[in-house]
């Protein structure tokens, strides 16, 4: 016959564990409402001169034809502008913003705001007509351990085309091309999209590195406007980095050019360690190992 100071002792040490875990859980959710970005930059300074980061790591902006203008902006008075073509058939445009960490980092959130305008339109080519949309990389390529595309959809819009990795395994044998799919509605004019032309638009792109390149325990996730757009489980990981970026670029090459002088802005943008405010991590709380509810 059990006794009663073993049942009471025994209800105790379940209180505490389920206690323990609620504290965890509390702790997660105020760490991800109070994180505060790692860096950010609104151009408000005319120029890509911003150098530190907010723990004092080193960050360095490389514009390749990038400039930045008091013509628009999402907040403040500059943004980043991005001027494609005018381009005759068959040729491309390049256009690129890209950034350096001072030390690699295996998690990491980067948003910014992005507005395309009236008159864009992906254009299809008798070549290749994919267009960089944004890239995670390590000490650059080829070591491009996330990218994402656009390709065409049709009518001038833009599909989301599926990611794209270098990674390799251990044995150095490749883990791409990634076994992915594209995702319609990307960019176009039309409420329908998620990025709509004319408009400021919030975009966030999440990742995290695998720990082995065999398992699919990397993550990759876009955000538009706080919400989960497209999300891909991957072993992101090389060899020499173990699956760490220390920097990337926004937008890039186009493949498909454009036919008319084309504005695209990108403004307030922001890098951050931890979940931002509005988005769910995907490392969820765990409950402690001799966490067990009995009858």
């Amino acid at each position: 016959m059990v006794s009663s100071t073993y049942c009471l002792t025994n209800v105790v040490t379940k209180m505490k564990n389920i206690l323990s875990f609620l504290i965890a859980v509390s702790m997660l959710g105020a760490s991800i409402a109070q994180g505060a970005p790692w860096f950010e930059d609104g151009f408000e300074s005319g120029d890509f001169s911003k150098n530190s980061m907010r723990d004092g790591t080193s960050f360095r902006w490389s514009a390749s034809n990038v400039s930045a203008s008091n013509a628009t902006s999402n907040s403040g008075s500059y943004s980043a502008m991005f001027v494609f073509g005018p381009n005759a058939d068959g040729e491309d445009s390049w256009r690129e913003l890209g950034f350096r960490f001072g030390k690699a980092v295996s998690d990491v959130w980067v948003e910014y705001w992005i507005l395309y305008p009236d008159n864009y339109n992906h254009r299809s080519q008798s070549s290749s007509s994919n267009n960089k949309f944004f890239q995670y990389n390590y000490n650059g390529a080829p070591k491009q351990m996330l990218t994402v595309e656009s390709a065409v959809q049709g009518g001038g819009s833009s599909l989301m085309r599926r990611f794209l990795s270098t990674t390799q395994t251990p044995s150095g044998a490749n883990n791409w091309p990634v076994n992915d799919f594209d995702t319609r509605n990307f960019i176009g004019s039309s409420s329908d999209y998620a990025i709509q032309t004319g408009r400021w638009t919030k975009v966030m792109i999440h990742y995290s590195a695998g720990s082995d390149g065999v398992k699919n325990d990397g993550r990759a996730e876009v955000w538009i406007n706080d919400k989960l757009f497209h999300g891909l489980d991957f072993p992101f990981w090389e060899p020499d980095n173990q699956g760490r970026i220390n920097g990337g670029y926004i937008l890039g090459w186009s493949n498909s050019g454009f036919s008319q002088a084309t504005r695209i802005y990108i403004d307030d943008f922001k890098v951050y360690d931890a979940p931002p405010d509005g988005t769910s991590s995907s490392s969820k709380p765990r409950p402690p190992s001799d966490f067990i509810i009995g009858n």
